[in-house]
């Protein structure tokens, strides 16, 4: 804001400054009513002087007033009084408030009042105390922060377990903790103590019953394997069916293989290649009906070659030799073997082709 200036005579100037010294209000007051009373001054200079001294009163009358001075010396004692490690603790527990998020900071005030109550505390470098003995290595920062924030990876800070333990104990609500995995373990601990006294007596009794009849039942189990192995320790020292038989007391005649299978009729001990089409034919219930075979034991046969790359079409593709049906097997199709005129037996089996007495080779 510009400041209003008036123009006056040189010769008023020194009479007017030595007139008006600031020394307050009423200096101001006085000097107004010479100047409209006994001042020789022309109305336009009056009015200019009068509105400076005006402006002058002004800011006089609404400049603030001096502070009031007050002796500090009981404060001061008071202060002394107060323990250092109160105000230590105060700044550690801004630094726990600021670690947090923002909408768990409330919850650090009534955590930290309820741990004091279990003996929990902290040092001047912010260790962690229970019943005043310091956890060297712990940081309360580090563990109230990660119990506030939702950790999905990295470890433990030093100490948690104890820091952990109090909180168990003091039962803050889990929607105090921001840390999920932490909500639920102690979630699934206050299952497990409600389902503890849910217990009754006659439940004790019968998991007491129970266990005594299994350990009952192991050493039957015990003795049987000792009973059916030489060597117990040893898996291949199995005495064998013979020895099961005898202590199982089944005679060796009635065990599996001599007893009689209901799906076959039979005992498999008593099985033989002519009972085939029989246990076919309970199994399936029907019979497979091989087709009629030409060829008898000792009937002359030919065998085909082998066809190879760039062979002449026009040469026989059967053998020379004639080769002697020795023995027939009814399998499907109806395969044979064969003996050369020396009667010696050519390896593998061979089927017929349709309307032929020529064969090929089936393996």
């Amino acid at each position: 804001m510009a400041r209003r200036t008036a123009v006056i005579p040189e010769e008023f100037v020194s009479s007017y400054f030595s007139k008006t010294p600031d020394t307050g209000a009423q200096d101001i007051e006085n000097q107004i009513s010479r100047l409209l009373h006994e001042s020789n001054y022309s109305d336009d200079t009056k009015a200019k002087l009068l509105s400076q001294l005006l402006l002058k009163y002004q800011h006089i009358i609404n400049e603030p007033k001096p502070p009031l001075r007050v002796t500090i010396e009981e404060s001061k004692e008071q202060g002394q009084e107060l323990p250092r490690s109160n105000t230590l603790e105060d700044s550690i527990l801004r630094e726990i408030i600021l670690s947090v998020p923002t909408n768990f900071q409330k919850f650090i005030q009534p955590i930290v009042e309820k741990l004091k109550t279990r003996s929990y505390a902290w040092n001047e470098y912010g260790e962690l105390m229970k019943d005043s003995e310091i956890i060297k290595g712990t940081n309360v920062i580090d563990l109230f922060s990660y119990l506030m924030r939702n950790v999905k990876k990295g470890y433990e800070p030093y100490g948690f377990a104890v820091f952990w333990k109090g909180i168990k104990e003091i039962k803050i609500p889990t929607r105090w903790i921001g840390n999920q995995k932490l909500v639920r373990d102690l979630e699934f601990d206050v299952n497990i103590e409600e389902d503890e006294n849910k217990i009754d007596i006659t439940s004790l009794e019968r998991s007491t019953k129970r266990k005594k009849e299994e350990t009952k039942w192991k050493k039957k189990m015990e003795k049987l394997l000792e009973s059916v192995y030489y060597d117990f320790s040893n898996p291949a020292s199995f005495g064998g069916v013979k020895k099961l038989s005898k202590i199982s007391k089944v005679p060796y005649e009635k065990s599996y293989n001599n007893s009689v299978h209901r799906s076959i009729g039979m005992a498999p001990a008593k099985v033989t290649r002519d009972s085939d089409p029989l246990i076919f034919k309970t199994l399936y219930g029907y019979t497979l009906e091989n087709p009629k075979v030409t060829l008898n034991r000792g009937d002359l046969v030919r065998i085909s070659k082998a066809k190879k790359s760039f062979r002449r079409g026009y040469l026989p593709g059967w053998s020379d030799e004639a080769f002697k049906i020795s023995k027939v097997y009814p399998s499907h199709p109806t395969t044979f073997e064969l003996q050369d005129l020396k009667s010696e037996t050519i390896k593998g089996r061979f089927y017929m082709q349709r309307n032929s007495r020529k064969f090929r080779s089936v393996r």
